[in-house]
């Protein structure tokens, strides 16, 4: 299974679940989901957990085969297309959340610590768990809770959808870190890094409005530029101004849902003196302007 078509975007804003929740849960048959899907992209993370059948999974330079029991992890801009295989009936769970639901509150720095590792080794090429690597039925027991809440719909079903994708993230970087694959795992156990990112978060989320820099919070941290750079970077997988601007476009973005629709006041308020910069890194987090953010939001609302 080969697509050649230009890849299409498909919005990561595309329904009531995504636009409010933050995830979309779902489960396929071949019946109910017309394969195979060319060639396509998205800025949420995608999960893939195979139930029956064998699904083939391309992208720009793999190709894949699952089958019963494997589990897929598809990174935010990954160019993909997959497909049954032929003369096979596939069924599977389709999961899609934004990578930043388990970051958790912005007060706390642990849910960032061990999630961004795992988003940032993604990037560019799928995970795969293979079944005999997940062995047990935990990963099918979540997908089917996940599955159970999200139809249900009762009362307080998004959080407990939230702590069961906490709880699948979890059993992933355990089993990596179990196998050998420590990697993903960075400096988790050096108990000096975890009070290095609590101390610079909690720093950050009192001065965050102030335009920061790196050089700022390295003298904060009585620390040269160059190895504050580097021991962040070790530390959280991720440069400190790619983490800075992360963490204001959140703010910025709990404002918008809070009911401030003002674009000025947004990157004012979120610590950037020019709209224009503004606009440009909330693209570059969320993947859509503010102004789209808040129209697909107001729409989604009225469709409620």
């Amino acid at each position: 299974m080969r697509t050649r078509k230009r890849p299409y975007h498909e919005s990561g804003l595309h329904n009531y679940d995504m636009d409010h929740y933050g995830f979309h849960i779902a489960q396929y048959t071949d019946q109910e989901w017309p394969l195979p899907v060319a060639s396509h992209y998205h800025y949420c993370i995608e999960a893939m957990f195979i139930t029956s059948g064998t699904m083939e999974f391309d992208t720009e330079n793999q190709h894949m085969e699952f089958n019963e029991g494997d589990l897929v992890f598809v990174g935010s801009n990954t160019v993909h297309s997959m497909g049954r295989k032929k003369n096979t009936k596939l069924e599977y769970f389709l999961l899609k959340f934004d990578q930043d639901l388990l970051l958790g509150h912005l007060e706390s720095i642990f849910g960032f610590e061990y999630v961004t590792p795992l988003w940032e080794s993604i990037k560019s090429i799928p995970l795969f768990w293979p079944n005999e690597t997940i062995g047990d039925n935990a990963v099918n027991k979540i997908f089917n809770e996940l599955y159970k809440e999200s139809i249900g719909g009762t009362y307080g079903f998004e959080y407990v959808i939230r702590l069961k994708i906490c709880e699948l993230v979890l059993l992933l970087i355990r089993r990596n870190f179990h196998t050998n694959n420590q990697d993903l795992l960075g400096s988790y156990e050096d108990g000096n890094a975890r009070v290095f990112l609590t101390k610079i978060n909690s720093y950050i989320t009192t001065h965050f409005y102030e335009e920061l820099s790196a050089a700022q919070v390295a003298k904060y941290c009585d620390m040269s530029y160059s190895y504050f750079a580097k021991y962040f970077k070790r530390c959280s997988g991720v440069t400190f101004t790619e983490y800075y601007n992360k963490y204001r476009i959140l703010k910025a973005e709990s404002m918008i849902v809070s009911g401030q629709h003002n674009i000025t006041k947004l990157a004012m308020e979120a610590g950037y003196s020019s709209a224009s910069y503004f606009i440009k890194q909330f693209k570059r987090v969320k993947g859509t302007t503010p102004k789209q953010y808040i129209k697909q939001m107001l729409k989604s609302e009225k469709n409620v």
